[in-house]
């Protein structure tokens, strides 16, 4: 399940369109190449919009050096298909870790759990839940010190980050998927990726069906009710 030599070309061009442009910042940033879980078989993807605290670290000015960029995709591509075991079980491997990050205590990760266990009952009985899944985020590159990428560094993901999307959801083939961004951020991504989006009011922003998949569109769940699980589920039919 390994994204193709095709993709990586596209990542480098994105990179390299990155390390050309001014103002990229911050000074220290985190590379996010996207997993697929071992047990994963053309069923949900999950989008978000970035990763916080991750593996994989550049600084913006190597970002114009092809070298660095290099070592950074080699790196970013290790990390997420790299030691043989399924790249999605960290995720139930820190389910209730006492120290250090516990997925457990993420809306984010425990909305998707509920939210597979409907769609994929078995994944219910299934210690290993998140190896049913494929997840990507938005923005492949963010501020290593937390928060979502700004400015220059996200205007041009948006630009061209559509495209990786695209090539991702081609080779994966999922049968259904949870966007959980929000409208403002995956609007421009949906616009070029020409998914035509009934837009809504509610913690159900938008939902699309693209011909060979149903698209579930809200925002991150953080704070939300917890009817949103049942909305998402609904959403997908």
């Amino acid at each position: 399940m390994n994204l193709s030599p095709e993709y990586d070309i596209e990542l480098e061009a994105m990179l390299a369109r990155l390390g050309a442009t001014p103002g990229i910042g911050p000074s220290l940033l985190t590379g996010f190449w996207p997993m697929t879980g071992s047990a994963y078989a053309d069923g949900l993807m999950v989008v978000g919009r970035a990763v916080n605290g991750w593996i994989d670290n550049i600084t913006a000015p190597e970002l114009a050096n092809a070298t660095a960029r290099a070592q950074l995709r080699a790196s970013m591509r290790r990390t997420a298909e790299g030691d043989g075991q399924c790249p999605m079980r960290w995720v139930t491997d820190a389910w209730g870790r006492r120290g250090g990050y516990s997925t457990a205590t993420s809306a984010f990760w425990r909305h998707i759990r509920t939210v597979l266990a409907a769609i994929d009952p078995a994944s219910a009985g299934d210690p290993q839940w998140s190896s049913r899944l494929t997840w990507t985020n938005l923005a492949k590159i963010a501020p290593a010190g937390g928060g979502n990428p700004g400015g220059p560094l996200l205007q041009v993901q948006r630009e061209m980050g559509p495209a990786l999307l695209a090539r991702e959801i081609a080779e994966w083939n999922p049968s259904r998927i949870l966007v959980l961004t929000g409208r403002w951020w995956f609007e421009p991504f949906a616009e070029r990726l020409g998914l035509v989006v009934d837009w809504r009011d509610g913690l159900i922003e938008g939902v699309a069906d693209d011909g060979h998949r149903r698209w579930a569109i809200a925002g991150h769940p953080q704070g939300k009710p917890s009817r949103m699980h049942a909305e998402v589920i609904s959403a997908f039919g």
